[in-house]
């Protein structure tokens, strides 16, 4: 169950299948942007029993200038994270700045068309995918989980390439929604990675 603010913006989510605190609350701003996520126990209408909060601070064009994670009211990451004008995430010297004793996050590397082709790779931020795309810009990490050689690449649906190996009996699957995250399966499985970049818009 959801609750909505007059312009059709969500206020909060009742998970009623997932067990434990796994509802939420948002709070968004002026534009409907997402600025806030709190994640626990819904009660009243409202977040009690908090395990995860996210904060976004958003800058004219929607881009992510600062992200903030608190697990158990613990902060986990503090970032600023800087934009050029094509809203590219960069800058010459440290694109993605990190809170005192925070490990430091990769710098997205793009191709002249904005595409990202290094990321931060989701289990290890500090190294990185290295990206190849399609003619239809769909892309897929290098690297790991996928390795090495050519590979076969089925477009799926917007966003989503499978990505088979030779001899391999189970395609990874690479999902990039417009939005930045990204998430890695194999097969039918569950998901083995993910991870959210905020590319270029």
């Amino acid at each position: 169950m959801r609750r909505l603010r007059r312009n059709s913006g969500h206020l909060t989510r009742d998970n009623a299948v997932a067990a434990g605190d796994w509802d939420e609350g948002y709070a968004l701003d002026s534009l409907n942007r997402l600025t806030q996520m709190r994640r626990g126990t819904l009660a009243d209408g409202s977040i009690g029993t908090e395990k995860r909060q996210e904060d976004w601070t958003l800058d004219q064009a929607g881009n992510w200038a600062g992200y903030d994670v608190e697990v158990d009211d613990a902060d986990t990451l503090n970032q600023t994270r800087k934009h050029n004008r094509v809203n590219e995430i960069y800058d010459a010297f440290d694109a993605i700045s990190e809170g005192s004793g925070q490990s430091q996050w990769a710098d997205p590397v793009y191709d002249p068309r904005s595409n990202a082709i290094t990321l931060p790779k989701p289990s290890d931020p500090a190294h990185t995918y290295s990206c190849t795309y399609d003619a239809c810009a769909g892309t897929s990490p290098d690297g790991e989980p996928p390795g090495h050689g050519r590979r076969r690449r089925e477009r799926l649906h917007r966003g989503l390439l499978r990505v088979r190996r030779p001899g391999a009996a189970v395609p990874w699957e690479v999902y990039v929604r417009p939005g930045g995250m990204m998430s890695v399966r194999r097969g039918m499985g569950s998901v083995i990675d993910r991870g959210s970049y905020m590319p270029s818009r």
